[in-house]
């Protein structure tokens, strides 16, 4: 099925239609003009910065990051002032995932940011909305377990 030029999958279009649709998003949509959100990397590169401990070559940004935070320093924090450091908008990303939802909003996101509920917000929607955080080091996992306020409702 084509809508406004662009071409849908058939089993993408009948799950709409059906209202059976699950979409999976990352950082990826909180990355565009007005949110300009950094990537995980970006993020990670930041902390190098405010910490003065540079990556190694051989480490990926979820070791460095744990390997940071196991020498003192409070990592959580500093992604949590990054992060905060500007007033975020929703971009069009989170208005368009929205808008394949007809009543029950079904998203499950890794995003550290609230985009997708703020987008809600602004246009008067109930959501039903599961926020999965896939993490892959204990450093993180523990710190965004202590700190991470998650609404689920179903």
């Amino acid at each position: 099925m084509i809508i406004k030029n662009i071409e849908y999958p058939e089993l993408l279009v009948e799950a709409i239609k059906n209202d059976k649709l699950v979409i999976f998003c990352g950082a990826g949509i909180s990355m565009s003009e007005p949110t300009n959100l950094p990537s995980f990397n970006e993020l990670s590169d930041k902390i190098a910065e405010l910490t003065n401990q540079e990556k190694r070559n051989d480490e990926s940004d979820e070791q460095y990051l744990g390997r940071v935070g196991n020498l003192g320093h409070d990592v959580h924090s500093k992604v949590c002032d990054i992060l905060n450091a500007t007033q975020t908008q929703p971009n069009t990303n989170h208005e368009t995932l929205i808008d394949f939802f007809k009543k029950d909003i079904r998203i499950v996101t890794t995003n550290y940011d609230i985009m997708l509920e703020s987008a809600l917000n602004l246009m008067e929607l109930f959501i039903y909305m599961v926020m999965l955080i896939i993490l892959q080091i204990l450093c993180l996992q523990i710190l965004i377990l202590e700190n991470l306020i998650c609404i689920m409702e179903i």
